[in-house]
């Protein structure tokens, strides 16, 4: 069955003056579009991330787009090796190791057991402590025996790349520098494990929105369609069903064929929903001339 479908609108504009004979009365068409991930080639866009569909019909004079709704999977992963924030370089007494946790989403519990037994095998026989303050929200690793010890994330330039991908910044230490002390070190902010507020909708054709450059860089990132909100937690279906994104578009956009789909993080990386699709619905108008 399908999932196209025309609703017309009860006005008609002019395409020029009544003066001109020339010139033709156009309707205003309303088009109603079910985008489902699950209707792209598969072969050509194996990830639902990004993807082409092709319009049931070719839409001419596109004067306005807006995302009705959404249905979007929470699946992602915060933490994962594509994202490089996997990893924590710690040095006790002289000797550094980069410990790792696995990919996916944690709690502070959870973080806590993967952290531990991560520091526990590198150091062996020396054991670690994990410990996350109730109040100040601040993470606390602790060696014993007691030994200098360092939190290094030197390796990233917190104005070249995204501070996301480093672990040490989702447990609030500072990026681009050395965490010192004998024994314990505790980090400078409290500990974030789902930063993310939002996933960014890429559509080639209709984009409309402008970013900012990243990182204090100034220009832009290029312009995105709109923003979705992530307000459930990860691993859950999350549903909108009212207007996140309208644009209009003067001029019309001529000829409209194909919708070039991405969803995308801040950074503009692509999320990973680990397979799991998608689908919204899209209100475009558009003018026919008869």
């Amino acid at each position: 069955m399908d999932s196209w479908m025309y609703t017309l609108g009860s006005d008609t504009n002019k395409c020029g003056s009544s003066e001109d004979s020339t010139k033709k009365t156009c309707a205003i068409k309303r088009v109603t579009l079910l985008v489902d991930s699950r209707d792209r080639n598969y072969e050509q866009h194996p990830k639902p991330s990004q993807y082409v569909i092709t319009l049931p019909s070719v839409l001419y004079n596109v004067t306005s787009a807006t995302l009705k709704s959404i249905e979007l999977p929470t699946t992602y992963h915060v933490f994962s090796t594509n994202r490089s924030n996997t990893t924590l370089v710690v040095s006790l007494d002289g000797v550094t190791q980069t410990v790792s946790v696995g990919d996916g989403n944690y709690s502070l519990t959870t973080m806590r057991t993967a952290l531990q037994t991560a520091l526990n095998e590198a150091f062996s026989p020396s054991t670690f402590a994990v410990s996350f303050d109730e109040v100040s929200g601040r993470c606390t690793i602790t060696a014993s025996p007691s030994a200098p010890l360092t939190i290094d994330t030197t390796s990233v330039d917190p104005i070249k790349q995204p501070t996301q991908s480093c672990l040490a910044w989702f447990l609030g230490f500072p990026v681009g520098s050395l965490t010192n002390g004998t024994g314990t070190v505790t980090g400078v902010s409290p500990t974030n494990l789902n930063p993310e507020t939002y996933i960014t909708i890429d559509i080639e054709e209709l984009n409309g929105v402008q970013q900012c450059g990243l990182w204090g860089a100034g220009g832009t990132q290029g312009t995105v369609f709109g923003k979705v909100p992530l307000a459930v937690q990860t691993g859950a279906y999350q549903v909108y069903d009212k207007v996140l994104a309208t644009s209009e578009y003067i001029p019309a956009i001529a000829k409209l064929e194909k919708l070039h789909i991405a969803l995308k993080w801040h950074d503009g990386s692509l999320v990973d929903f680990n397979n799991v699709e998608h689908s919204a619905t899209l209100e475009l108008t558009c003018t026919q001339t008869r």
